[in-house]
């Protein structure tokens, strides 16, 4: 993020326990490095709302942190709420 001069990104994150000291890991590694973390949004098993919400706050850099078939889910919303293209930076940490 540092390398592209990104200073603002936004976290979506399934709602497992899993997935929690990774996120608070890069929250940490956010702040020492000066990056703004614009949103936090959590799902259970439909990311619709978190998605929405992702495009309400004007996100262009976004990390996701969930399992395989969650990302399934996550890929159809994020093309149907249109947040994918040259403005927009997706990276996935999971499992």
């Amino acid at each position: 993020m540092q390398k592209f001069e990104w200073s603002r990104v936004a976290i979506l994150q399934q709602a497992e326990e899993v997935f929690i000291s990774t996120v608070e890991d890069l929250e940490a590694r956010c702040k020492e490095a000066g990056i703004e973390i614009v949103t936090r949004q959590s799902f259970l098993s439909d990311p619709a709302d978190a998605v929405r919400n992702l495009k309400r706050q004007d996100a262009r850099i976004i990390v996701g942190l969930f399992y395989v078939v969650a990302a399934r889910r996550v890929l159809c919303e994020v093309y149907l709420q249109k947040l994918f293209g040259k403005s927009y930076v997706w990276f996935f940490i999971g499992k």
